[in-house]
């Protein structure tokens, strides 16, 4: 039997930081030829941690009418092939086998061969979760009309899925085995497809009718014959809130030879949120302290999120159990933390942390914000100090983001060369003109910040980015404190110091390299008056708003992504498509009505080859991802 094996390569979807390489997973997609009439081909899917010492559930997905025939690239046209083929992951893994019908669908009477195939290629398979799913014409093989007279196979599938489905049998004359078997069905159809959604409704009618509450049916407004995908996708969902992974993955066979019994309902899994804290500014950060277990299985996510308080805050990551949060202001914050285990039940705990005012200062804090550059292209924002490094290692005095002058000076000691990262680098944790250039070294160095005032403290943020840089950190170390950047393609970590008390008018930044450079393109000095920080002295533009989750996947992309959005922002959406050149090929105009979560799919399909930048902007909130279009 001959092979041939596709690989695609899919970015974790773990991270919402803007990096250039992912984590690389490789699932495989074997297209083999059957070895019977009834079929030629059959795509096969394995999760991509694959392992022949564990077991994996098996999902047996039966095609249209439209993907029937002997060319297997048609079963990607739609439907599960399809949406794991553009890299979504389920909320479990599992093996899926995929038979080709020449015509029509594959006939149910020959799911026993299909079974046993899939069973003799993958032994591991867990024989308590064999799952069917099936659309359109593909849903009359999922009825399986024919187990009606093999009810030892009709008591080996958990659970089935139909999409839109043909039910053929218009007297619905061969169910008695739903009575037998009890195998729940969910049933999805649109209220435009008309003869389709009395038949489907009339078939969970008749099955409800042998067994009470056996089959469900969601019929979606505005749907005609279509809409698997989302289905797939697992953007629709049961009466109580599930996906169609996750309503499956409930259900499972005993081995006792039972047909009646099910797996018992999903115990919710346990969190603690931490203890509640309390800082006082100038502190304005604080690293949060979770735990989450699950007694069945294991904790597949985690989601932070702000019940109440101030407005201004922002996560390092909503999706890891401890993350830090950072520019908090007065007041008293409530964060929750959502888990979800890997069968889809949900539990939460909230956690406190209140921020009490700083001492009262005499003055409003001021800043000075410095761009490291090599000569050309300076940043023409007024707010912004320009050293040419290039041209010396020692500046002159900096004036104030306000435009009064300074006493102030900085001085580098060393430096191998000055990098342009070019013109469409983008960031958020400064403008991208900042980060555009960077001054770059093979040895240990040191910048010295003088001309300060030994009576007042001062906060320092110093950026580090490099664009195609490999494996290197740069350590930026102040006295003892020493704070580590990843500078590979980095556009929203920064070095944060506070409370820095000068030393006979000085403070002396350490650069140090971890691997083979280390990169500094700018700084911002703020001068806290009277010794004191006060974060609400801070005008708005001086904050750095990070967004807490967004993300577009697959990436690479051939032709559709879906665009992921995880935060407080609401109004009208502008998504942008922005080539290397920094010109707009693509622009859509959507809305994000409410607070959370929102998800949608982006066609870029009839650009060329490239690479681009995916900018997204809701009012003022505004970020960017880059995407490689194959």
């Amino acid at each position: 039997m001959t092979k041939r094996i596709f690989v695609w390569l899919l970015l974790s979807l773990c991270s919402f930081q803007f990096v250039k390489s992912q984590t690389l997973i490789n699932d495989k997609v074997d297209i083999l030829p059957g070895s019977s009439v009834y079929y030629l081909n059959e795509v096969i899917y394995k999760p991509a941690n694959f392992s022949t010492s564990q077991k994996y559930p098996l999902v047996i997905f039966f095609h249209g009418m439209g993907e029937a025939g002997t060319n297997i690239n048609a079963l990607y046209n739609t439907g599960l092939p399809k949406v794991l083929k553009n890299g979504y992951k389920p909320s479990f893994d599992f093996i899926m086998v995929a038979p080709q019908a020449t015509s029509y669908s594959l006939d149910p009477k020959y799911l026993q061969q299909v079974l046993d195939d899939a069973i003799a290629r993958f032994p591991n398979i867990d024989q308590s979760r064999i799952y069917i799913t099936g659309l359109s014409a593909g849903g009359w093989a999922a009825y399986g009309s024919q187990l009606n007279v093999d009810t030892n196979l009709a008591k080996k599938i958990a659970a089935i899925v139909v999409m839109s489905g043909a039910t053929q049998d218009a007297n619905k004359t061969n169910i008695g085995w739903w009575k037998t078997s009890k195998t729940p069905l969910w049933a999805v159809v649109g209220n435009v497809d008309v003869s389709y959604r009395d038949q489907n409704q009339d078939m969970v009618n008749k099955i409800n009718a042998l067994v009470p509450g056996l089959a469900s049916i969601t019929i979606r407004e505005g749907v005609g014959h279509g809409g698997w995908d989302d289905v797939y996708s697992g953007l629709v969902k049961t009466a109580n809130g599930k996906t169609m992974w996750d309503w499956m993955y409930q259900f499972t066979r005993t081995t006792s030879g039972s047909a009646s019994q099910l797996a018992p309902t999903n115990t919710p899994p346990t969190v603690n949120a931490g203890t509640d804290r309390t800082i006082t500014l100038p502190v304005s950060s604080v690293q949060l302290s979770a735990t989450a277990s699950d007694a069945e299985g294991a904790i597949a996510s985690y989601s932070w999120s702000k019940v109440n308080g101030p407005s201004q805050f922002s996560f390092s990551s909503t999706s890891i159990a401890s993350p830090t949060v950072s520019n908090l202001i007065q007041g008293t914050y409530t964060f929750r933390l959502t888990v979800t285990d890997n069968q889809g039940a949900t539990a939460y705990d909230d956690v406190n942390i209140t921020v009490n005012a700083a001492a009262a200062t005499s003055s409003p804090a001021k800043y000075i914000k410095v761009n490291v550059y090599g000569g050309s292209n300076a940043y023409t924002d007024a707010q912004w100090n320009n050293w040419n490094v290039a041209s010396s290692l020692s500046s002159g005095t900096f004036k104030y983001s306000d435009g009064t002058s300074s006493a102030v000076s900085a001085t580098l000691s060393q430096q191998s060369g000055v990098a342009d990262n070019g013109p469409s680098y983008t960031a958020t944790m400064t403008p991208g003109e900042v980060i555009r250039y960077a001054s770059y070294s093979t040895s240990n160095r040191t910048l010295t910040i003088s001309g300060l005032d030994n009576s007042k403290t001062y906060n320092l943020e110093l950026y580090a980015s490099r664009s195609g840089a490999s494996n290197n950190t740069t350590r930026f170390t102040i006295g003892s404190t020493s704070v580590d950047i990843k500078t590979d393609d980095n556009t929203s970590t920064k070095a944060a110091f506070t409370s820095l008390v000068p030393s006979n008018g000085q403070i002396t930044i350490s650069l140090s390299k971890l691997n083979t450079y280390n990169y500094i393109n700018g700084w911002m000095l703020t001068e806290n008056a009277s010794g004191t920080v006060s974060a609400t002295s801070k005008s708005a533009e001086e904050m750095t708003v990070l967004s807490t989750e967004f993300n577009v996947y697959p990436n690479p992309v051939e032709d559709r992504f879906v665009l992921q959005l995880n935060n407080s922002n609401t109004g009208k959406m502008k998504v942008q498509v922005i080539d290397i050149s920094g010109v707009t090929q693509k622009e859509f105009n959507l809305s994000k009505n409410q607070t959370g979560a929102l998800q949608t799919y982006l066609s870029i399909g009839d650009l060329k080859a490239g690479v681009y930048i995916i900018r997204v902007q809701i009012g003022e909130w505004i970020e960017t991802k880059k995407i490689s279009k194959l």
